[in-house]
């Protein structure tokens, strides 16, 4: 969106425009050249405004009061914004994280006409008993205690009528403004992309809006918890669960940020906190699937000290590649590897061709030693990350978006579980737990076996893509486009020894990766079985000898 004409709400750009010229902002819309939806006659009214607000506020602190008055996307823009650590200059971060998710709640009959709507009856026919008093309302939706005709006590969540239209039309506003603000600082800031920021917030929020969505994670997390008893999902009754309604079940129980009553029900603390660990870390490093919102609120402890977790509209995902990292750096730290906290942290980033590898080697290698040489019991998770992602900020490096989401994930529940146990060593105990991820990764032969059979697939793409690829090379040599200019006179018959030998090393090797693996996945009789024997193990073995005999026959003809 690159001219005015693009935006079809112009009373909303104005009423933004506006927002922030009257809190003291009026040079951020200059500079980004946004002043011409103000009038001259509005300017000099505001004046007197802006200059006391200046006087009473820092720029961040009136930054925030905008996000606020603006409403749930900017909020929520807000919020995203805080865990920018990277692009984002602390003194706003800070203030950010004030931002609040609340909301005056609608007239009951408003989300009454919004069930109607979805499934043509109204809650007094389907529900033996609603609250019309909701016990909790944000921006985008308000929550209703019921219970249905079966006896069940459950909870409806209602999406606010239009609230989706208001969302859409700012997000398109946003991307406009972010180009805006791109044009004004690509100059100092090249690395800073304000429509990739724009871009993230838009995917976090249109999941929120979709309690489909939410009902799906939900049953991910029943699926991914399904062995353990001391924690809790809602069951969903997707038979009332629409993109705007969603009806679950009541987890009943004390929150978890009400320590007083979790004192005088005589629950065990110090287990209580271990346990929101294990949840914690488990989500982050062996499913790659986390509640991304994950504060006291939304924790409640039921009898037997079992953990109910709710409000999962918030998800992060983590690919494969990004779990492995992370726990590398976490045990490199603990087992004093240096060089296994630069694998991790190298993996995690987008490293472009203006950074000095060797010099980011040597700034991770400070960082890893300080926090090799001291206690960690010391240290809390946020510093260690705030530290880690300024490592890469320094020497120019793209951090991840998913970096920072759980980062500040980490750091929410941290601050939860020290509530709870101030004497609990968040940093230690994640560390030993990514040692023993470690170790058991190692000397799994389900893992060896899921790397077989990726090495199997990429043997079988090469097969494949080799006749056409070879063709395509031989018809640019033919119509001479695809030229080589190195000639070094006298040297072929080197080169073709170095060759040969290289190979016959390469397809060693692969011979041997191939038996050792076929190995591991017959002894874990992988399927399909042929007479109780792995049918993968046994085509890796013959593939095994295959190559075998192909390095005798290289090495033997090289000797003729």
């Amino acid at each position: 969106m690159s001219t005015y004409k693009k935006i079809s709400n112009i009373k909303r750009l104005r009423q933004i425009v506006n927002s922030f010229v009257r809190h003291g902002l009026g040079h951020l819309v200059k500079l980004s050249g946004l002043d011409t939806y103000i009038s001259l006659g509005k300017r000099l009214m505001l004046r007197k405004d802006a200059d006391s607000e200046k006087e009473k506020y820092t720029n961040p602190q009136r930054m925030a009061m905008v996000f606020e008055e603006l409403g749930p996307t900017f909020i929520k823009l807000g919020q995203i914004l805080s865990t920018r650590k990277d692009q984002i200059p602390k003194e706003y971060i800070a203030e950010f994280e004030k931002l609040q998710d609340s909301a005056a709640p609608l007239d009951f009959e408003k989300m009454d006409m919004v069930f109607e709507t979805e499934f043509g009856k109204n809650m007094d026919e389907v529900f033996e008993y609603i609250d019309k008093t909701p016990i909790a309302s944000a921006s985008i939706g308000q929550v209703h205690a019921a219970r249905l005709k079966s006896g069940e006590k459950v909870v409806v969540k209602v999406r606010k009528p239009g609230i989706e239209h208001i969302i859409n039309a700012d997000i398109k506003i946003l991307y406009f403004l972010a180009n805006q603000i791109q044009k004004m600082i690509q100059k100092d800031n090249p690395l800073l992309c304000p429509a990739d920021i724009v871009k993230e917030f838009e995917t976090v929020i249109k999941n929120e809006l979709d309690f489909v969505m939410e009902g799906r994670n939900i049953e991910r997390f029943q699926n991914n918890f399904k062995d353990k008893k001391e924690v809790h999902f809602p069951l969903v009754h997707w038979e009332y669960t629409s993109p705007r309604i969603l009806v679950m079940e009541m987890l009943e129980g004390i929150s978890v940020g009400n320590l007083k009553a979790l004192r005088d029900a005589g629950y065990d603390l110090r287990k209580i906190a271990y346990n929101l660990f294990q949840l914690t870390l488990k989500q982050m490093l062996i499913d790659g699937f986390f509640h991304a919102d994950p504060h006291p609120g939304n924790f409640i402890i039921m009898e037997n000290e079992v953990i109910g977790v709710i409000d999962c509209g918030m998800v992060g995902i983590l690919e494969k590649y990004f779990m492995d990292a992370f726990i590398e750096c976490f045990a490199g730290i603990f087992l004093k590897d240096y060089d296994l906290v630069v694998k991790g942290y190298m993996a995690v980033g987008s490293i472009t061709e203006d950074v000095n590898k060797e010099a980011f080697k040597e700034d991770i290698r400070k960082f890893s030693e300080h926090y090799m040489n001291i206690s960690l019991n010391t240290v809390s998770i946020g510093t260690l990350l705030e530290d880690a992602i300024n490592v890469g900020v320094r020497n120019k490096m793209k951090i991840p978006s998913t970096m920072l989401f759980t980062s500040r994930a980490l750091i929410t529940i941290e601050g939860a579980i020290k509530k709870i146990d101030p004497g609990f060593d968040f940093l230690k105990h994640s560390a030993t737990f990514a040692k023993n991820l470690i170790m058991e990764q190692k000397f799994d032969p389900k893992k060896y076996a899921a790397d077989f059979i990726h090495f199997v697939s990429g043997i079988k793409d090469l097969l494949r893509c080799f006749p056409r690829q070879s063709a395509n090379i031989l018809t640019m040599l033919e119509q001479q486009k695809l030229v080589v200019n190195i000639n070094i006179v006298g040297t072929e018959n080197f080169i073709k020894k170095i060759s040969n030998l290289v190979t016959a090393i390469a397809l060693s090797v692969i011979a041997a990766g191939l038996g050792i693996a076929s190995s591991l996945v017959i002894q874990a009789k992988i399927r399909p079985l042929i007479y109780e024997v792995s049918a993968l193990g046994i085509f890796g073995y013959i593939m095994a000898v295959v190559l075998g005999i192909w390095v005798v026959f290289i090495v033997a003809r090289r000797n003729r």
